[in-house]
């Protein structure tokens, strides 16, 4: 019984812990003091009939551990009773000191076994010793500090406890010697209760937090060490004295009413309902009903069904179709096999949902106990509401991202632009070479919060829209491996690119995803490698003709990623490309990541049309694989041909344009990129100064931006089209500019506003000579 307390004592006040170690602490704490002061009252009323004043020394010890534990917990950090700046350090010391006096008193106590002394000295001595304690720690503040905020225990305070420690175990050791001479129970308890001592005084040298775990641990081995102490003196000092006949069978009878009134108490306050049953049997021994023979006013509650109802009465009188599955059969199977069994039922005539858990209690009788969890299933409901809310939540998460992106794609169209007017212009190499690749990194940036909006879409149920366009394969790669090579060169590690003769170099493909799967790749490698190389390869695995429209070979390209790094367990590999998994690598170099980059890869590489794996052997290095399809055709373009110039632009006439912008970057970058190719522009900053510059002059050409404040550019593009065509051209091309990515049915809103093309910033050479060109019927 005591250890079953003991253990549900524990359980508890690990329950508190997670909820409120403050509390746990409080409570731990004053459960030690109860038990020291228990100890005091103990032996101070039983003094005259002790014959070994051993334990009295031992019960008055105890009155100022107690009054020392009690003022620590007082001054621990949270208590706020001690107007200290450092309540840790004050509470550090006072438990240095309890505990300090209670490993003296231990290695004392068998020293002292057998012999009588005056309980004034004992008093009188352990008065003092507390007195100069207190005043070294309030007044006189010589007592050396034993915790430091931030710092953690001094050197002093681990000292003190393995110190402790080593006193104790002086202290078993003599204990040992007296063995003969002390009783048996007395002698394991006093024992065990001071082996537990060193072990809580061990941990409380681990923890640089008051509120850490090994703090908390130390705290359950000194419960069970006073729990110890209080049964060695109850044993010695109350068990012995009053060991006759009649007062024993008092106690016991004494001991039987309060189990049986515990258990009274137990059963009529359970928050549960509980009834005892009576099985009825038929003329074959098997059973058929069971008879109430008790139940507790939860029960009564909870199923609306008084004792004068049920008690006495079979079950299926009661209850109308408790015959019916599976009451009686399952009760039939517990009285059976014994086991205990659970399971849920609804109640149709009290329309409440119950977990029943029933219990063999003899032969022929059983214990239910049933547990209302209609609450539970409402709130299994309310869960299912809040999920459908939390997909509600994530779709206007998507409907702010593609808001956002058009914020974002504004000034990404006027930095783009910028740079594309600068490299179309006359560099120098190293100039050439700064701006392209500021240019590829306002590219890699807008990719990103692509994908941004890409994800969106995934969580949304969707899926990545690929972006293809065509690249010089043999470049890219030098591009990916000058971009991590000082991530490389940080660690030593020797970085390589092999590509194979075979490959063509001009390449369609989703560019900017493949850059991301390289990169994460290689950068994995880099972070996971110590010494040695990393090689990426690329080899064609095969060729073969692409559909007719477009011409071309599609081209299956093995990119390779080797690494002599730490290698990656068998065991591991199947799972690496899950989310949030990091392949059992190393922990630190592990806590640099998020455990989704090799997740993205496979998204990406199976999106593309291609596939991922890996191969590793631990201490000898990983090589991940990724076998892509690209578009290829037969021509090898040169190297040095002009990027930003193309057929569109060309031959183009020189136009009077209209820019109706709101955004100064905007105007300035189309501006410029439209007068570098000879057209002659006016800015309008809204709809409606836009329709008074049509009122007063005559364009060619519009290009509206959609967003805009005063008047945005649908409403205007309506007036446009409603005009009066003396008044302003009415049929004057509009092309429409805008950072928003819009669906198909905000398409189809554009052109019933009249606009006759819509183009996607950041706006790019080719795209808007190309609608330039339609529009204008070239």
């Amino acid at each position: 019984m005591m250890l079953c307390f003991g253990a549900a004592l524990l359980f508890g006040l690990f329950a508190v812990s997670r909820y409120d170690y403050l509390l746990f602490h409080t409570i731990a704490e004053l459960f030690s003091i109860a038990v020291a002061w228990s100890v005091f009252l103990l032996v101070w009323n039983i003094r005259p009939y002790m014959k070994n004043d051993a334990l009295f020394f031992l019960g008055i010890s105890y009155l100022f551990v107690g009054f020392a534990d009690l003022l620590h917990t007082l001054a621990y950090k949270g208590m706020g009773v001690f107007p200290v700046a450092d309540s840790s350090d004050l509470a550090t010391q006072l438990w240095v000191s309890a505990r300090g006096i209670e490993a003296l008193v231990l290695l004392l106590f068998p020293l002292l076994w057998g012999r009588r002394l005056r309980s004034d000295v004992i008093l009188g001595s352990f008065i003092a010793v507390f007195a100069f304690l207190l005043l070294s720690i309030f007044s006189w503040n010589i007592f050396p500090t034993c915790f430091v905020a931030g710092a953690g225990l001094t050197v002093f305070k681990i000292a003190a406890e393995y110190a402790i420690c080593f006193i104790v175990l002086i202290a078993i050791y003599l204990l040992y010697k007296k063995r003969n001479s002390i009783d048996t129970k007395v002698y394991y308890y006093m024992t065990a209760s001071m082996s537990l001592t060193i072990l809580a005084e061990l941990f409380f040298t681990f923890y640089t937090e008051v509120y850490a775990l090994p703090n908390m641990i130390g705290h359950y081995f000194k419960i069970m060490s006073f729990f110890f102490i209080y049964s060695s003196l109850i044993h010695s000092g109350l068990t012995r004295p009053y060991s006759i006949l009649f007062k024993e069978l008092y106690q016991e009878k004494e001991a039987l009413q309060e189990s049986e009134r515990r258990h009274r108490l137990l059963f009529e306050n359970a928050a549960n309902g509980v009834a005892l049953h009576e099985i009825v049997l038929n003329e074959q021994g098997e059973p058929i009903d069971y008879v109430f023979s008790e139940i507790n006013p939860a029960f009564e509650a909870q199923t609306g069904l008084s004792a004068d109802q049920v008690l006495g009465r079979r079950a299926t009188e009661v209850i109308p179709g408790l015959q019916h599955p599976p009451f009686i059969q399952a009760y039939a199977q517990l009285v059976q096999s014994g086991g205990p069994l659970s399971f849920e039922q609804y109640s149709e005539q009290l329309q409440r949902h119950f977990y029943i858990n029933a219990y063999k209690i003899d032969e022929r009788r059983i214990a239910t106990i049933f547990q209302d969890i209609t609450g539970r299933k409402i709130r299994e409901k309310q869960l299912q509401e809040a999920k459908k809310q939390a997909e509600e939540a994530s779709k206007a998460k998507s409907n702010f991202l593609a808001k956002m992106s058009h914020e974002i794609r504004t000034p990404m169209n006027s930095i783009l632009g910028m740079l594309r007017l600068v490299l179309s212009g006359h560099l120098h190499g190293k100039q050439r070479e700064r701006i392209q690749v500021a240019k590829e990194s306002a590219e890699s940036l807008l990719w990103l919060l692509n994908d941004l909006l890409d994800l969106s879409k995934v969580e949304a149920g969707g899926g990545f829209t690929l972006r293809e366009k065509e690249f010089r394969l043999r470049r890219f790669l030098s591009n990916v491996v000058k971009e991590i090579e000082p991530m490389a060169e940080e660690k030593g590690l020797k970085l390589q690119l092999v590509v194979d003769e075979k490959l063509h170099n001009s390449m369609t493909g989703d560019l900017h995803r493949l850059k991301r799967i390289l990169f994460n790749l290689l950068s994995n490698s880099i972070k996971f490698t110590q010494q040695g190389s990393i090689v990426l390869e690329a080899e064609q695995v095969d060729a073969a003709t692409g559909s007719d429209e477009d011409n071309m070979l599609l081209t299956t390209v093995l990119f390779k990623v080797k690494d002599t790094g730490s290698g990656i367990d068998s065991d591991q590999l199947p799972s690496i490309f899950g989310l949030y998994d990091q392949g059992g690598r190393d922990t630190l170099s592990a806590e640099e990541g998020t455990g989704l980059g090799l997740a993205i890869c496979k998204k990406f590489s199976e999106q593309m049309g291609g596939r991922i794996w890996a191969e590793s052997t631990p201490g000898e290095g990983s090589t991940f694989y990724v076998q892509i399809p690209l578009k290829t055709d037969e021509r090898e373009e040169e190297e040095g041909r002009p990027q930003l110039h193309d057929t569109h632009s060309v031959d183009l006439a020189p136009q009077r344009i209209l820019l109706v912008e709101d955004q100064k970057m905007n105007q300035l970058f189309t501006t410029d990129l439209l007068t570098s190719y000879g057209h002659r522009v006016v800015v309008a900053e809204n709809g409606k100064q836009a329709l008074e510059y049509l009122a007063e002059s005559s364009f060619d050409l519009v290009l509206m931006d959609i967003w805009m404040p005063v008047m945005d550019g649908m409403e205007t593009t309506l007036k446009i089209r409603s005009a009066d065509p003396r008044i302003i051209q009415s049929d004057i091309p509009v092309i429409g500019l805008s950072a928003h990515a819009v669906t198909e049915n905000e398409m189809e809103s554009l052109r019933n506003s009249g606009f006759n093309y819509y183009v996607v910033k950041p706006v790019g050479f080719e795209k808007l000579f190309a609608a330039m060109k339609e529009v204008l019927a070239y």
